[in-house]
């Protein structure tokens, strides 16, 4: 199956109340297959507004560590910073 076949699966199973397993047994397609196509999709999709900017003050060497934001795929965001507690709520609602 091409890109563009793929990319179709995505817009119908997106317009479905189906689970993935139910869409990929009705249009006898592989679940492993759907969940990195449609990944791959995300992740091609993705905006600058799925990014929060982050700046760093020169001479900020604090080595001090008030948190620390493990994601699942191993990313550690350290937070040495109290102002960057303001951004967590745009981080974690991503």
């Amino acid at each position: 199956m091409n890109h563009s076949q793929w990319q179709e699966h995505i817009e119908a199973f997106a317009q479905t109340n189906l689970s993935k397993t139910a869409y990929t047994k009705e249009h006898d397609l592989s679940y492993h297959q759907l969940l990195y196509h449609v990944a791959k999709s995300e992740k091609a999709n993705a905006s600058p507004e799925d990014f929060v900017q982050v700046s760093l003050k020169a001479g900020s060497n604090s080595s001090e560590c008030l948190g620390i934001l493990e994601f699942p795929n191993g990313t550690r965001l350290i937070i040495q910073d109290p102002s960057v507690f303001s951004y967590l709520p745009l981080i974690l609602d991503r």
